[in-house]
């Protein structure tokens, strides 16, 4: 029996030992030279190759990336991101793949801890073929647009490979990590120009994708998020409702997705004050993930519009529970979008309205104030509506 317990110890040590990996940064690029040095700074010194695929640059993008590699492969471009992202997987010679766009950068303390933490998870999961990291979206003025957690990082596999013409959907994992680490993006913010631009080319090949597959969820998802970017509100509530109803009938497509799909419906039926339309979806999405963010930040708006105060107040509680946990550790939501993280002051000035509303006590009220202030992007405009909501307090308790 002794020898027996000596093996099973030595089987568990051997388990968590990490295990050693060569990780190749995978990307693609086109015309991005003001861009592409940065992305390739804040990563390529911590991989052990850097496979490029350049699909047609004009500029200086190719040049650039030779300061980096000499893995470079030029294709002219296909109208399909997911080919082109498969080319450079298919490049690749390193066991676990990672990849970033050229408008993103590794957090310069990820990017070292980067391969190492693969390799630790890879001692505990020895199965494990995708891990998850943190994505920031910044404008090009430096406001945080809020953050989602993406699959990132994953085993060189000829069964994960990425799907659809735009958002590229990758499939093929199965057994996933949490790591805190952190990519920021500044794609947004673009020119008004650049934004209709986009917006073109992305909507014409997601309408040939749902031309040829048209009960995939995954294009009106995305169609629905086109939409909502140009503040096309009811246009992207219809898609997102059209997702969701696909997803339901039969072809589920993950939590990430169907959670934004909700709170892109949700946001075109407040937009139009349709209350029954908003409290159906939003009662369904939190059935579902009752950790969903914007769901409860949307839900403390709708509440304050109807005057619905403990419902307000209920949904302030929530969002700041869940609010805390993406500061602190974002990998626990998973695959959970976060668009509503940077609107925590609207949350606490409507909730600390529902408290003056209620007949609440005036330290309550000063307190959420308080953190209205403390937490607004915009310091003036959180001062003038705080300056109106003092003044009320002042005729009330004068009266």
């Amino acid at each position: 029996m002794a020898k027996k317990k000596k093996k099973t110890r030595k089987r568990k040590q051997a388990a968590s030992t990490p295990v050693p990996i060569k990780l190749s940064l995978c990307m693609i690029v086109r015309d991005n030279e003001a861009d592409i040095e940065k992305a390739l700074a804040s990563l390529a010194p911590y991989v052990d190759e850097t496979v490029i695929v350049d699909t047609g640059s004009s500029d200086a993008t190719v040049e650039i990336c030779r300061k980096y590699t000499d893995k470079i492969w030029i294709h002219p471009w296909e109208h399909d991101f997911s080919k082109h992202r498969n080319q450079s997987l298919d490049y690749a010679t390193g066991d676990w793949i990672i990849y970033i766009d050229s408008d993103e950068v590794m957090d310069p303390a990820s990017g070292p801890k980067i391969k190492s933490a693969i390799e630790d998870a890879l001692g505990k999961t020895p199965d494990l073929d995708a891990v998850m990291l943190h994505l920031i979206n910044w404008t090009t003025t430096g406001e945080n647009m809020g953050s989602v957690n993406l699959i990132r990082c994953f085993r060189n596999s000829p069964d994960i490979r990425f799907h659809g013409r735009v958002h590229n959907d990758l499939r093929g994992f199965h057994n996933v990590a949490a790591a805190n680490f952190t990519i920021h993006h500044y794609g947004y913010g673009r020119s008004s120009e650049d934004k209709v631009h986009k917006f073109l080319r992305t909507t014409s090949l997601l309408k040939k994708t749902i031309e040829e597959d048209p009960e995939n969820p995954v294009p009106c998802h995305y169609m629905s998020i086109s939409m909502h970017t140009l503040s096309t509100l009811d246009e992207a509530g219809w898609w997102a409702e059209r997702s969701i109803a696909l997803q339901d009938a039969g072809r589920p497509c993950g939590p990430q997705l169907r959670g934004w799909c909700f709170y892109t419906a949700e946001v075109s039926a407040l937009d139009v004050r349709d209350w029954d339309r908003f409290w159906r979806l939003a009662d369904r999405a939190l059935s579902e993930f009752p950790d969903h963010l914007d769901t409860h930040a949307l839900a403390v708006s709708a509440a304050f519009m109807q005057r619905d105060w403990d419902k307000c107040q209920h949904h302030a509680a929530e969002y700041r529970r869940v609010w805390e946990i993406a500061k602190t550790n974002p990998a626990a939501l998973e695959l959970q979008a976060l668009n509503t993280e940077r609107q925590r002051w609207k949350v606490e000035f409507q909730a600390a309205n529902a408290t003056l509303e209620a007949g609440g006590r005036v330290m309550d009220i000063m307190h959420g104030l308080s953190l209205a202030i403390a937490h607004a992007p915009n310091q003036i405009e959180a001062w003038r509506e705080v300056g109106a909501m003092l003044s009320r307090i002042q005729i009330n308790e004068a009266a």
